[in-house]
């Protein structure tokens, strides 16, 4: 009888490797790609997150100043400065506060002064202003329902509208609130 002699050798073909490497590859390729766009999600999150909390406490910064000011000067036409005199200082100089949007910048910027009444912050001139919110963090601020004449009408109310800055800027997040005058 003829003995057949049989291959015994054990492991894999140069081919069944090359398969192997190759569907091992494919699926790291997919879960990188995964993975990459996960991350840019949940960056893009957490900045609109961060971008929503500027937007809630400037918003409430600014309700408190002015529930407790009279209005000095606000042009309806350009709706996106204020500027107040600010009663809730203990001290017999009140602030002149000014807060207004930079169209340039996408940020809010607030000015303040020292002014004895309402006409002397209405004329203030060139007060020092400091940044309440970073470049894009906001993509607009106006303000509206202003009574501007403390005479006739000392209990107004002022509504503000803060526009989110956000990745599809045709449809910001806006945070509003109405704040009435409690000189």
């Amino acid at each position: 009888m003829l003995k057949k002699n049989k291959n015994t050798k054990k492991g894999f073909s140069l081919v069944e490797t090359l398969v192997a490497v190759a569907i091992f590859s494919l699926a790291a390729v997919m879960f990188a790609g995964s993975f990459a766009s996960f991350l840019k999600t949940s960056l893009a999150a957490k900045q609109a997150q961060r971008n929503a909390e500027s937007a809630q406490y400037v918003i409430n910064l600014m309700a408190k100043t002015i529930r407790t000011s009279a209005i000095a000067k606000f042009d309806s036409v350009n709706s996106k400065k204020i500027r107040v005199l600010d009663y809730s200082q203990p001290t017999n100089a009140n602030n002149c506060i000014e807060y207004e949007y930079s169209n340039s910048d996408n940020k809010i910027i607030v000015s303040s002064a020292v002014a004895t009444d309402v006409n002397d912050c209405k004329n203030k001139n060139n007060m020092p202003t400091s940044e309440l919110t970073k470049a894009g963090e906001i993509s607009g601020l106006s303000f509206s329902n202003v009574d501007a004449d403390p005479a006739t009408a000392p209990y107004g109310k002022v509504t503000i509208v803060v526009d989110i800055a956000s990745n599809d800027p045709s449809n910001p997040s806006k945070v509003q609130t109405t704040t009435s005058l409690r000189q």
